[in-house]
């Protein structure tokens, strides 16, 4: 006795790769007009379903020549959903991102590098957040493909079931390498059914097996359409993922021009220009004063004014500006102001300094050091414990007419400055431009001697004074400023003109502001070792404390030129990479699935059988028969491993016609016929002829392990 397959029972030879009974899928077609059992006698009524008894043609399913034709649309409706949905989900992305989009062109978009869009705020926690629905759809689009991805490969599973029913079909020349091998039908099954990386895996090594049959060509097309459809899917997975770790809020600022104006612009109309005849004394420095108002500048040069503040513009080659104070930061606007800007040289080094504090500077126009301000031709000592700033300032013109009877002179010396300057004639090449030299002297209290500087170069120590010496110039601006998020940026620069200039300079050359300079520069001149350094703040606080001294005369407030309201909004930032990448890959699986569906539906066609009745509608009279599609039976064994597991595991005693008519049901679960008790399966080896040697396998109860010896 020989031990029987342990997965099989003794059945007819497997004609079909589909079907051990495909043969009688394919007898002579039963004439047109025979549609209808006459009588239940296709079945022997002696036993169930006639199985003991003669089998008739009528019980045979036949091949019907009549009944040709494609897929039906039952079948191929869930691929139209498939190309809907993705194509759905690309569309309503690409669309998200043009309606919601807060820049003007793509090649704003491209400069940015990502995709900005308004997608509204929610509020979470009591603050508002950016909602990010763009990566919603990502999701759902990923989602979605994932989900629609084993229909597909369903889909085209018809076109491979198509292939082999063709390369099997009788009469036709049938070539090896169209048809799979047993090992191949079971890859096939496995690719078919979403095996997933393992299985493309051991399809891929299988190719590159030394000892195996030639693929066919069946196996070959399957593969390449699995893998790109599993490459398509996993990819849009990943740059999803990508998506949601790049994606960011950001909080941007939108201008909305504003109907309204506001007094942010500083004007004057106290110092006009210089006209033919004597010089205008309204704005002038003489030496009694300044017409001027003092005590505005004493504000702001303190910090301490409300309307008034000067400040510095670091960017544009420090300039100092006047602006309005306290303006909202949720303001965008464009006005008009005046500015100063001072150039200075530390001459500390290259002056000879005696006790005295008058100083002589060998390489610089003649000049002599004032001590005190008020007595600009005289020195005078400086007390213990004091410090002091001292400044001679003039406006020069060209050498040859530099002040009336000293035609060659290039500074304005001390002896030069009297009562009866102001009824002189304007010179018309006088320019926006004062020299100023400054000496700076800290005395300590009695003879202590003053700590060395870090730098002598910077301040020069004898007995116990300190002193410092500069030369500087100074020019004033009609200027331009736009403020927008908090700070203030120079638009446009203007000198100005020399009659507001000499009335903005006035403060500065009667030394108004010497007490904040000093007490501003000391701490850096006495403890920077670069003489660059403190030359830079120096400049930068001439400048300011100048322009602030003369804010009597720059009290006047105008309309700003223009003026619009800020307004934040939090948005999302989508990397513009990932975005379309994300949208390529979505029309590329788009693409495919249509391809897929348009050369399944178009190509896949086969012949249709007639089934005759099964069961209890095989013993009513005049039961019409059935058809049934080859090619969705070739489907079904393609992608139903029950398919598979039906032809191996028969139900006992049924008989030829009940199963071939099983055979031919195109439901998994109507092939197998548990109406009279569903046999059991077993899984184990067989140890009952333990010298042949134990075979694992799966064991149908009922059916005998051993059949006779031939």
């Amino acid at each position: 006795m020989a031990a029987a397959s342990p997965t099989t029972h003794p059945t007819e030879p497997l004609d079909s790769p589909f079907d051990p009974y495909a043969s009688e899928l394919l007898r002579p077609f039963i004439p047109p007009g025979e549609t209808e059992m006459s009588s239940p006698s296709g079945i022997d009524s002696s036993g169930d379903d006639g199985q003991d008894g003669a089998v008739t043609l009528a019980a045979i399913p036949t091949v019907d020549p009549q009944r040709h034709q494609r897929l039906s649309l039952r079948l191929v409706a869930p691929a139209i959903l498939v190309v809907v949905i993705t194509a759905g989900i690309a569309s309503a992305l690409l669309a998200w991102l043009i309606i919601h989009s807060t820049q003007p062109s793509l090649k704003r978009v491209w400069q940015d590098k990502a995709f900005l869009l308004d997608e509204g705020t929610k509020i979470e926690g009591g603050q508002k957040a950016a909602r990010l629905m763009g990566l919603t759809i990502s999701s759902a689009a990923s989602t979605l493909v994932g989900i629609s991805s084993p229909i597909l490969i369903g889909l085209y599973a018809f076109r491979t079931a198509q292939a082999w029913l063709k390369a099997s079909r009788g009469g036709q020349p049938v070539h090896d390498a169209h048809l799979p091998t047993p090992l191949q039908y079971g890859l096939l099954l496995e690719l078919l059914t979403g095996g997933g990386l393992t299985t493309l895996f051991s399809t891929f090594c299988y190719f590159f097996m030394r000892q195996k049959a030639s693929a066919s060509r069946i196996l070959k097309q399957a593969f390449v359409v699995v893998v790109t459809i599993y490459i398509l899917t996993h990819a849009i997975s990943g740059v999803d993922l990508w998506l949601h770790t790049v994606t960011t809020t950001v909080v941007i600022s939108t201008s909305i021009p504003s109907t309204t104006s506001r007094l942010f612009s500083v004007v004057q109309n106290t110092c006009p220009p210089y006209g033919p005849g004597p010089l205008n004394e309204i704005c002038l420095m003489e030496a009694g004063g300044w017409k001027g108002d003092p005590r505005p500048g004493m504000l702001v040069a303190s910090n301490t004014s409300t309307s008034l503040q000067a400040i510095t513009l670091a960017d544009h080659a420090d300039m100092a500006v006047l602006v309005v104070p306290g303006i909202p930061i949720d303001l965008e606007f464009r006005s008009t102001s005046f500015g100063a800007r001072t150039s200075c040289e530390l001459v500390t080094p290259l002056c000879q300094i005696p006790d005295s504090g008058n100083a002589s500077c060998p390489g610089f126009p003649p000049s002599k050091f004032p001590v005190v301000t008020a007595a600009l031709n005289s020195t005078a000592s400086v007390s213990s414990g004091e410090s002091k700033a001292f400044l001679l300032s003039s406006n020069f013109p060209p050498p040859a007419d530099c002040f009336p009877g000293n035609p060659a002179c290039t500074q304005m010396s001390p002896d030069q400055i009297s009562d009866n300057w102001l009824a002189l004639s304007p010179d018309p090449d006088m320019v926006n431009l004062y020299t100023l030299w400054l000496q700076l002297v800290w005395a300590s209290d009695g003879d202590v001697p003053f700590a060395s500087p870090n730098n002598t170069d910077i301040v020069r120590i004898f007995s116990n004074m300190a002193t410092m010496l500069a030369n500087c110039s100074l020019s004033f601006y009609n200027v331009t400023l736009d403020y927008s998020n908090g700070t203030y940026a120079l638009a446009d620069e203007e000198l100005s003109n020399t009659g507001l200039s000499d009335g903005l300079a006035a403060p500065t050359r009667l030394g108004h502001f010497l007490s904040h300079l000093i007490a501003n520069v000391e701490g850096l001149a006495f403890t920077s070792t670069a003489p660059d350094e403190v030359a830079a703040f120096l400049m930068q606080d001439v400048s300011r404390l100048a322009l602030a001294s003369a804010a009597g005369i720059t009290s006047l407030r105008e309309n700003t030129l223009s003026l619009s309201t800020v307004t934040t909004a939090s948005l999302g930032r989508y990397p513009f990479w990932p975005v379309i990448v994300l949208l390529a890959l979505l029309y590329a699986h788009t693409a495919l699935a249509l391809l897929i569906f348009l050369t399944t539906l178009l190509f896949s066609q086969a012949d249709r059988i007639r089934v005759p009745p099964y069961g209890d509608s095989a013993t009513t009279k005049k039961t019409k028969f059935r058809t049934a599609s080859m090619l969705e039976l070739a489907h079904l064994r393609l992608t139903s491993p029950a398919a598979v597991v039906a032809a191996l595991f028969q139900p006992v005693g049924l008989s030829r016609p009940a199963r071939a008519n099983l055979a031919a049901r195109t439901n998994a679960l109507d092939i197998f016929d548990e109406k009279r008790g569903a046999d059991r399966l077993r899984m184990g080896v067989d140890d009952d002829d333990a010298e042949d040697g134990m075979v694992f396998g799966i064991w149908q109860d009922n059916v005998a392990k051993e059949v006779p010896d031939a």
